[in-house]
């Protein structure tokens, strides 16, 4: 697919059940909107969409926006990452994730400290103007693919 052409996916099939996600594909870069419960399953299973449509748009850059309630248990966090990690340990990703939740942000913001291979550049951001000004960056540089 090229171009500004957008695919709006409401739809989760058998991924991501309990959230309520909406992608929109954007020339290089993967947009999405996702908002629920949060759990440690959707979770993995929103991650699991976001590699398979990397993969099926050929794209490694992703800005995502949510919006969800509830926090994952901080012992969780650590075990989400290695789960993630094992799901992508071959593609390059370039995202900005954009928490609106004050008290999630700042788990993610814990989880960041967790090791993970360069090729996970995942930045955890409580605003878009950073995030998109951070992801802007980082796709324009000759290295990010």
């Amino acid at each position: 697919m090229s171009g500004d052409k957008e695919l709006m996916d409401d739809s989760l099939s058998n991924q991501a059940k309990d959230y309520d996600v909406q992608m929109k594909f954007d020339g290089n870069l993967l947009r999405y909107f996702v908002t629920g419960e949060r759990s440690f399953t959707a979770s993995y299973r929103l991650w699991e969409r976001i590699y398979s449509d990397c993969e099926k748009y050929d794209t490694n850059n992703v800005h995502a926006t949510v919006i969800l309630s509830g926090v994952l248990e901080r012992m969780e966090i650590p075990l989400i990452i290695q789960k993630l990690i094992s799901l992508n340990n071959k593609r390059p990703i370039n995202c900005a994730w954009v928490d609106h939740n004050h008290a999630s942000y700042l788990d993610n913001v814990i989880g960041e400290r967790i090791p993970r291979p360069d090729s996970m550049n995942i930045q955890i951001f409580n605003n878009d103007e950073d995030a998109i000004e951070w992801l802007s960056a980082v796709i324009t540089e000759p290295s990010s693919c």
